[in-house]
């Protein structure tokens, strides 16, 4: 896994557009809302996901 995308959910919509740009150039993304699935541990798969990709992304905004 080539990138982590690390986001809250008023930043949803960047984190994803992020994603898909990376994506778009050829890197393996996982985003949690695309990938974290249904009733799985949150903590681990952040946690996991962090230690298994080469980079983390933080999309974070100012607030509103």
């Amino acid at each position: 896994m080539d990138f982590f995308v690390s986001y809250t959910a008023a930043d949803r919509g960047w984190a994803e557009w992020v994603a898909w740009q990376l994506e778009a150039a050829g890197h393996v993304v996982v985003l949690q809302g695309w990938d974290f699935t249904a009733g799985a541990n949150f903590v681990y798969e952040m946690h996991r996901a962090a230690m298994v990709a080469a980079r983390t992304v933080a999309v974070v905004s100012r607030p509103t």
